[in-house]
């Protein structure tokens, strides 16, 4: 009976996550160049690309966060809905006229069940 209220829990929270980011955020477009092949003779790589959406809002770094390594001046933090497409590190993601680059991904799933998604971005 716990891990059935668990469940519902967890989904509950998603909803609420995905209902307020839809609301109050923008739509973003993500972009994922995946490898489709490979010419061993001239070790030539293919690459396609697809794109997913989702709604998120952006967010700035404090000062303290910044620490020019891992957090870098003009980095963001996105929050992201729980999206059909999980992102990766290296997607690149629009915002408005911005293209940035998707440099570290937080998932929040308690429970195992991811409810949102926290991404640090760089131009």
């Amino acid at each position: 009976m716990r891990e059935l209220f668990v469940g519902s829990f967890y989904e509950n929270l998603q909803k609420v996550a995905t209902k307020l980011l839809t609301s109050k955020g923008a739509k973003i477009t993500f972009t994922r160049q995946v490898e489709t092949g490979f010419t061993p003779a001239t070790g030539a790589k293919t690459y396609s690309s697809f794109s997913y959406t989702g709604y998120g809002a952006k967010f700035g770094y404090q000062l303290s966060e910044i620490d020019g390594e891992i957090v870098k001046r003009g980095d963001a933090r996105l929050l992201l809905e729980k999206t059909t497409v999980a992102p990766k590190i290296g997607d690149s993601a629009k915002l408005g006229t911005v293209n940035y680059r998707i440099m570290d991904i937080e998932t929040t799933e308690p429970a195992g069940e991811v409810v949102m998604y926290t991404c640090r971005l760089r131009k």
